[in-house]
This record gives C-alpha cells, sequence and structure tokens, in this order.
C-alpha cells in the first residue's frame, strides 16, 4: 500500500509513472516471454489437468518430426533453455519446470501437485480470486484423479 501511495503521489506531482519503466523490462524480457508462452500454450490446451514432465517431452519429440509444425504447445516446448545441441528430455524439461514452478505469468503459474509412479505431477492454474489460494482445485490430486494425455500430435496420422 505505501510503494502505491508514493506511486500515486508522483504520477500526481507530474512526475514520471516509477512502474512504467519496469512493466516494459517485463513485456520485453525473453525468459518472461518463454514462460508466459508456455503457461498460455499448456493452459489452451489442458486447462487444470496434471501432466507429466515425460508426456511433454515426448510430444516435443514427435512435433519435431512432424511436416506440420503448427502446434503451440509444441512450440512453446521448444523455445525452453536447455544446453547447446541438447533435447528436450523429460529430465531436462523436469529442471526447467522446477526453476518455475509458483512463478507467477500472464495471469498463470506453473505448479507441482503430487507425483504418479514418483514422477512430478505438473498443472497450470488460473485462479479466479487472484494467487492466494490453490484456484478453487485440489492442490494435492490422487493418483486416480492423474489421467495422461495423449502424446499423439494434433493433425498428425
Amino acid at each position: 500500500a505505501w510503494s502505491g501511495w508514493i506511486r500515486a503521489a508522483l504520477v500526481w506531482l507530474g512526475e514520471a509513472d516509477p512502474l512504467a519503466n519496469r512493466r516494459a523490462l517485463e513485456a520485453n524480457d525473453p525468459e518472461r516471454e518463454v514462460l508466459r508462452n508456455l503457461l498460455t500454450a499448456w493452459d489452451n490446451e489442458h486447462g487444470e489437468a496434471t501432466v507429466l514432465a515425460g508426456e511433454l517431452a515426448r510430444r516435443h519429440s514427435d512435433w519435431t518430426k512432424t511436416a506440420d509444425r503448427h502446434d503451440p504447445l509444441a512450440e512453446a516446448l521448444d523455445a525452453i533453455p536447455r544446453p547447446p545441441r541438447a533435447d528436450l528430455t523429460p529430465r531436462v524439461l523436469g529442471k526447467y519446470l522446477q526453476s518455475v514452478r509458483d512463478k507467477v505469468e500472464g495471469g498463470r503459474r506453473l505448479r507441482r501437485v503430487g507425483t504418479h509412479q514418483g514422477t512430478a505431477l505438473w498443472r497450470v492454474e488460473v485462479p479466479a480470486g487472484g494467487f492466494g489460494g490453490s484456484g478453487g482445485s485440489d492442490p494435492n490430486p490422487s493418483r486416480e484423479q492423474y489421467r495422461p494425455v495423449s502424446t499423439e500430435t494434433p493433425g498428425v496420422q
């Protein structure tokens, strides 16, 4: 609240908005853009369904072998930073997901929500009332709630 008052006072006095530069920097941050694109594509495709990193890594691998390259989620996965000439393996993807878990970007966040056969389950959340709670979903799904997503690439048979 204090920062809001100071900012409002500065803007009221005709000074530059101290958050204007911050917002411009955030909008042009490549790391944030990668995460924002991933969370958006993941949410559009899977909603709040739980997913294993291996499923996404397989999807990316299948996508790299197809002629039809239009797949927003696979494209977002392709932009994830990794060592030079390294494939997007489940381990590489899992490390990235771990590094960005709980970061809010574009009104979404990635949550680790349990395990399935010893492997982390991940979900993108878009909470209705802010990020104070679990977004209306069970934060610890049981194994019975996990349903594997299809690894088939859309449009490819």
